[in-house]
């Protein structure tokens, strides 16, 4: 529609001023969204192609004109085939109405709708709530998680259909999230430790299933790029060129990891916005990608008791310190004030410390005799400072709190 639009205002009558085309949409790069709020050029009039991202999102100075074509593309969910797309369909009175405030915000403006009075008057008066037309998985699994005593009768404001409610319980229970005692549905350990997550279910449980599989780190880079917009810019008047630069990050094993190559350059160049630009990824939502990885890990940590750190600390202490052995035990609740000690063979003790306070960011710090390794985890508890004579061996005791789901 912009190509169309943009080679139509190349052929316009003699003594018509000129015009600019412009697109507007959330994946479009933050730097060329800016450029509709920019004052059209002296002589030239200013044309925004926008989807409904302009209808409450976003307002714009100096738009006197709006043409509505009385068409929306909106999230809809089949729960017979579990698939949620997005569909073209009518606008509802509201939003046509919405749209027509659009025109003139700051002055008297007029409003084209590409659709008949009769046309308008069978549009529905209201738009469909959004509960009403996606997936209720993560509803389901957050109402049980507060402990709703009957999730299929609770009295939503807007009630979604019995089938959308009958298929979000299933996919539930296909995942192992819930479970039927005495009538009731509730969650399995499995299920409380999804309803951690501010993800989607399939996406948690793939989360929770990655230490098994041993890539943790990658499943969390790829589920945080499939919760932003596209990371990837498309122009479409440079395909040719999006495709040669875009060859070096393909995979042939499918797009997932694809996007895992672009995600892994773009953090080997610390985020340069010129890479990003020669490489057509869209900086801002890579940025929000970084933020959104940072949050799932933490919460990853905190519900898998720290199995990410405690891995690269089980993997680099032998190597580190060879001479010494370490066990280690889970501290019992009912235990979790006990201390951690470091000993020598013959039983006395070196070092005794405290538990760290359980929430804080304070990290506990390991001091070997060969250097200092730093563990982020919240939920490591007390870990003492050895320090060894030379080639002197010892049993170090690391206590692991791990609390109650």
């Amino acid at each position: 529609m912009t190509k169309t639009c943009r080679d139509i205002s190349k052929h316009l009558p003699d003594g018509c001023p000129q015009m600019t085309v412009m697109p507007l949409y959330a994946s479009l790069p933050y730097s060329q969204q800016l450029r509709v709020f920019q004052a059209a050029p002296k002589g030239c009039r200013k044309v925004i192609l926008s989807t409904n991202i302009a209808e409450t999102s976003i307002t714009i100075s100096g738009i006197k004109y709006v043409v509505d074509t009385g068409m929306v593309k909106a999230k809809k969910y089949n729960p017979e085939i579990g698939l949620e797309v997005l569909a073209v369909q009518r606008v509802s009175k509201a939003q046509a109405w919405q749209r027509t405030g659009r025109a003139g915000r700051e002055d008297s403006g007029i409003c084209y709708r590409l659709y008949t009075e009769d046309e308008f008057e069978k549009f529905d008066k209201m738009t469909v709530p959004e509960i009403q037309r996606c997936n209720l998985a993560s509803v389901m699994l957050q109402l049980l998680a507060l402990r709703i005593p009957n999730v299929l009768t609770f009295d939503f404001m807007s009630k979604p259909s019995p089938d959308a409610i009958q298929a979000a319980i299933e996919q539930l229970d296909l995942l192992g999230a819930v479970e039927r005692k005495e009538d009731h549905l509730v969650l399995t350990p499995m299920g409380k430790k999804m309803a951690a997550f501010p993800l989607e279910p399939k996406f948690s449980k793939t989360i929770l299933l990655a230490p098994k599989f041993h890539c943790t780190e990658e499943i969390l880079t790829i589920i945080a790029l499939y919760s932003v917009d596209s990371v990837l810019y498309n122009p479409p008047a440079r395909r040719e060129e999006v495709q040669s630069v875009r060859k070096k990050f393909i995979s042939s094993e499918g797009d997932h990891l694809t996007l895992l190559n672009v995600y892994r350059a773009f953090k080997n160049v610390s985020g340069n916005k010129e890479w990003c630009k020669e490489n057509f990824v869209n900086s801002r939502n890579m940025m929000l990608v970084s933020d959104i990885r940072a949050q799932l890990r933490d919460i990853c940590v905190k519900v898998t008791c720290c199995h990410i750190v405690f891995a690269c600390f089980i993997c680099l202490y032998p190597s580190l310190c060879p001479q010494t052995d370490f066990l280690v035990h889970q501290v019992p609740e009912a235990r979790k004030h006990d201390t951690a000690r470091a000993i020598y063979p013959q039983g006395h003790c070196i070092v005794q410390r405290g538990e760290a306070e359980l929430g804080t960011a304070d990290a506990l710090r390991m001091w070997m005799h060969c250097g200092c390794v730093a563990l982020d985890s919240l939920y490591l508890l007390a870990l003492q400072a050895v320090h060894q004579p030379q080639g002197a061996a010892c049993v170090c005791w690391l206590w692991v709190y791990t609390p109650k789901v």
